[in-house]
């Protein structure tokens, strides 16, 4: 008897040290473990959200779980509009936030058109974003550019436009469904991931215009089909919007007229940035083509000439 409660009080003595030597372990490796302050949000951000102060709030992680450029102050989120959903979880990453002002300067409107989701970038385009509007017509127009004959397809009118809203048939703003993102990635594979994960389709797209860009929309509405582009959207924000150097050229001529004739050329003057054109170079024109977009003069001349 005597035997077994030596055995029984010289377990519960092993036991006692084994549960204090674990503990001493546990504190050891917390006191090893540097800690320290960080920003996350309160809730998940969707796209194209503006922080404000109550989305934010400070939260104490371990020093290896945090990004070395993750942006610390909360003064200088406040404002900043969010390009691609950010989780509970995360960090504030400047290249998931942008400083966009989405509101009309003085001169500019918003206008709103119909869209799609081919021409909205497979229905990447968001609240926020700044893309290009290209113009793709349903026949070649033939030109002559910089000298060369051409057969254009697309040319750039517009960089930069400004997308103030993006909704879908009902009204509802577009944004991206919730994702987890996949820290191994890069940015621009997390970003693809994000923008292809619409809540929606998009129906009509609501931009900030002035004057001359309402201009080249509308007439390039009317010649061809408009397509969007998207830049890089981790890169910095891009200038303020513009018309073309190729719009600037070609406005006044007969290129967005459709029905145009067939053997009627657009002559581009000066040099024109081919970035902004999509076609291809040809080695010689039909000899019987005037490279000219104004109507013949001395067929009219001669026209005026027999009423006489």
């Amino acid at each position: 008897m005597r035997r077994k409660a030596l055995l029984w009080i010289a377990s519960l003595v092993m036991m006692g040290v084994s549960v204090f030597g674990y503990y001493q372990f546990i504190q050891a490796t917390k006191s090893n473990v540097e800690m320290r302050t960080t920003i996350k949000p309160t809730r998940f951000l969707k796209s194209s959200e503006v922080i404000e102060r109550s989305m934010l709030q400070e939260v104490v992680i371990a020093n290896e779980a945090h990004s070395a450029n993750a942006i610390l102050d909360v003064d200088q989120l406040i404002g900043l509009t969010v390009v691609v959903p950010i989780s509970e979880q995360e960090e504030f990453l400047p290249w998931k936030l942008s400083k966009k002002e989405i509101v009309p300067k003085e001169g500019e409107r918003y206008f709103s058109f119909k869209t799609d989701q081919i021409a909205n970038v497979n229905n990447m385009v968001r609240k926020g974003d700044r893309v290009d509007v290209w113009v793709e017509f349903d026949t070649p127009k033939r030109a002559v550019l910089n000298g060369q004959n051409w057969h254009i397809g697309a040319i750039k009118i517009i960089e930069g436009l400004m997308v103030s809203s993006v909704k879908n048939a009902e009204g509802i703003e577009i944004t991206d469904e919730k994702t987890i993102s996949v820290f191994s990635q890069s940015e621009a594979e997390q970003l693809r991931n994000d923008r292809g994960k619409a809540t929606g389709k998009a129906e009509q797209n609501t931009y900030i215009m002035n004057d001359d860009i309402y201009t080249a929309y509308v007439l390039g509405s009317i010649g061809g089909k408009v397509k969007l582009a998207l830049p890089n959207l981790a890169a910095t924000d891009s200038a303020e919007a513009k018309v073309t150097d190729v719009f600037q050229n070609v406005n006044g001529s007969s290129i967005f007229i459709k029905g145009m004739e067939e053997d009627q050329v657009i002559n581009f003057t000066g040099e024109v940035s081919t970035q902004n054109v999509r076609g291809s170079q040809v080695e010689k024109e039909d000899e019987k083509s005037s490279f000219t977009d104004t109507q013949d003069t001395s067929s009219s001349s001669n026209v005026e000439n027999s009423n006489e």
